[in-house]
């Protein structure tokens, strides 16, 4: 991970502390809850993604190889 990146991935997770200190009410925490999980959705999503692309990439690799 590039610097940019990591210091915004520590900007995040300090956001999401401080956030998380700031709300008082079940709802305040529930929507909070939701719309952090969401995202987490979408990146976890696009990790998915990168992984399965690299495994396929691997064995057409093998398969390409193997010929």
């Amino acid at each position: 991970m590039n610097e940019t990146n990591a210091i915004s991935v520590r900007e995040i997770v300090r956001d999401i502390i401080e956030l998380t200190d700031h709300l008082n009410s079940k709802e305040e925490l529930k929507t909070a809850w939701r719309e952090i999980r969401l995202a987490l959705d979408y990146l976890s999503a696009k990790d998915s993604m990168f992984r399965s692309r690299e495994e396929l990439q691997e064995k057409l690799k093998k398969y390409d190889s193997d010929r």
